[in-house]
């Protein structure tokens, strides 16, 4: 629109005239509504809530309602201010020193200070505590209270990333101070300054399937049961309620409560919204969300989601685990040892990323609501490269890498094998992801056809994640992290992460630490893009695994409810300001 149109039309508007002065107002402010809830479908388990030393999706998702920050990324990508009002920088970006807001309060009604702050940090660099965090305070030399509102870090040297780590949740040191946060009740009682709170449930008693049973008597998860308990000790129920903060200090949130029910797969969930139970996934199927497209009481949003999916390999698996072991009692697992099936020749790993159409995945396992992945780097960062390409399927370059490495099928099984070892490998997925197991099984049969075995072992969410932390795994289909900011890179790959971060493949590729090393330390935009470049291409020829693709995330959200924003950052970027109009609340609690 012209300038001189914006003019007139403004004057216009400011005539006395009722029929002018209705007739311009087209977008009347909106009013939301204060009441209402949500139901929450999930079919992924929820570990310990506690944003320390939580590593799965789902738990994180939880930990950004109750928990806040300092600071908090909006959609593009920038940090603002948060429970810190204001920050400085001196001494050339070595110190910081952030003023946090006064008067905001846990949820249990004690005032947040700056010891609690100082508490969380420290407890986010102890080496014990293995977190989405940990890597972001490398670089921190010290950490300090000035006053009861105030304190100052002082980082070794310079570190272009350092704000979007104080996005962490701050934990109440009252409540935590001298517990060991991995063995803990809060984890299951969050405590936190967010928007809702958690509410806990009456205990409830265990039931425990025959296979549950098993699984204790061999030493998997202690005996704790796959749906952890809310109310008792050491976990969650089926279903977790959230309510209100009303004293929220960016204002109390509109909805009353968030119901989060939890279904043992995707397919039961997605029965449970097409009944009515529910009013909200973001795990929703492709299939299911062209379904789901075409009902009119449902909206829908679809935006590139920030993990992407790969098969990871254990490039160093501990002696037992190598030898044929499982960590977990010392019995012999399936499938040939990783140093013997060879994936530590790179030629292999290059070979597997070839022999695997995930052009074919994206078009019938996803339905087109998807991108092949070239790698780890966000593509939507501005650090992505655009003029790097995946691996191609080209079946007949993967069978002459693998030649060239030594495998060929000696006695006409159709199996590849070396040194009396078949090439055959077993994958750990969570049990209840359709997009997996549909995945795997494409990724099965075109493996077959040069010649490698891959086996599947399901197992459940919790489990599979004690394993790989454990590297009690010869490899894993995984979905990993990768926001905007491409320094989250660091954390899952620099070498210096395989003892004290998540690097639990034990990947070591000298000139990727260099690198990640150069791209956290500099300041200038164009030249750490320079370094993502070059840490693509080099991810790209020495890979860790099999590079698959990135998925949208696919939410479907009944019609009754507002104000809703789903971008990078996930679905409840801005939970606080969802609502329901009063004449459509359902619920009243």
């Amino acid at each position: 629109m012209p300038y001189i149109f914006h003019l007139l039309f403004s004057v216009l508007c400011l005539l006395p005239s009722v029929f002018l002065f209705i007739s311009c107002q087209n977008n009347p402010i909106e009013k939301k509504h204060y009441g209402g809830v949500v139901i929450w479908g999930e079919f992924r388990e929820f570990s310990g809530i506690n944003p320390i030393i939580s590593v799965s999706s789902p738990s994180s998702e939880v930990e950004s309602i109750i928990f806040d920050g300092l600071i908090k990324i909006n959609e593009k990508g920038e940090p603002q201010p948060n429970l810190a009002s204001s920050w400085e920088i001196r001494d050339g970006s070595l110190k910081w020193i952030f003023y946090l807001k006064k008067g905001v309060k846990f949820h249990d009604g004690v005032e947040l200070t700056a010891e609690d702050v100082v508490f969380t940090y420290k407890a986010v660099k102890n080496p014990e505590n293995k977190g989405n965090y940990a890597s972001y305070f490398k670089l921190v030399k010290e950490i300090r209270v000035i006053d009861k509102y105030t304190i100052e870090i002082t980082l070794q040297k310079p570190y272009a990333s350092f704000l979007y780590g104080l996005g962490v949740g701050i934990l109440p040191k009252h409540l935590l101070e001298g517990k060991d946060l991995h063995n803990t009740e809060f984890n299951y009682h969050p405590v936190g300054t967010g928007a809702y709170k958690f509410v806990p449930s009456p205990p409830l008693t265990p039931t425990l399937s025959q296979r549950e049973r098993e699984r204790g008597a061999r030493g998997e998860g202690q005996s704790l049961p796959l749906k952890y308990l809310s109310g008792g000790e050491g976990g969650f129920s089926d279903e977790i309620v959230l309510k209100a903060n009303e004293d929220y200090f960016n204002g109390r949130p509109y909805l009353n409560k968030i119901i989060i029910k939890n279904f043992p797969n995707q397919k039961i969930m997605w029965a449970r919204l097409m009944r009515g139970e529910i009013d909200f996934s973001s795990g929703i199927s492709p299939l299911d969300y062209e379904i789901i497209k075409s009902i009119p009481s449902f909206k829908t949003y679809s935006v590139l989601k920030p993990y992407y999916y790969m098969i990871a390999f254990n490039l160093n698996p501990s002696p037992l685990v190598a030898a044929g072991f499982s960590l977990r009692n010392n019995a012999p697992i399936k499938g040939a040892a990783t140093k013997t099936m060879g994936i530590l020749d790179k030629r292999v790993r290059q070979a597997l990323n070839y022999a695997i159409d995930k052009e074919k995945i994206v078009r019938e396992v996803l339905k087109g609501m998807g991108k092949v992945s070239a790698g780890t780097v966000y593509p939507l960062s501005w650090a992505y490269d655009y003029n790097i390409k995946p691996y191609s399927y080209n079946p007949q370059k993967a069978l002459k890498l693998l030649k060239d490495a030594g495998w060929k099928d000696s006695n006409g099984n159709h199996i590849l094998d070396k040194d009396g070892r078949e090439l055959k490998f077993t994958v750990l997925i969570n049990k209840g992801d359709e997009v997996k197991e549909k995945s795997m099984r494409l990724i099965q049969e075109q493996l077959l056809d040069v010649g490698v075995k891959l086996q599947i072992e399901l197992i459940d969410l919790p489990f599979m994640s004690r394993r790989l932390i454990q590297k009690d795994f010869e490899s894993a289909f995984i979905e990993i992290a990768s926001i905007n900011n491409p320094d989250i890179n660091y954390q899952f790959w620099h070498s210096s992460r395989i003892k004290e971060g998540l690097n639990m493949f034990s990947y070591k590729n000298k000139r990727v630490d260099e690198l990640l090393d150069n791209g956290r330390t500099t300041f200038d935009r164009e030249k750490r893009k320079e370094y993502y470049i070059e840490f693509q291409k080099e991810m790209l020829d020495d890979p860790p695994g099999i590079f698959l693709f990135w998925t949208e995330y696919l939410v479907g959200v009944h019609e009754r409810f507002e104000g809703i924003k789903v971008d990078w950052r996930g679905t409840f970027a801005n939970i606080a300001d969802w609502y329901v109009p009063a004449e459509k609340q359902r619920h009243k609690q």
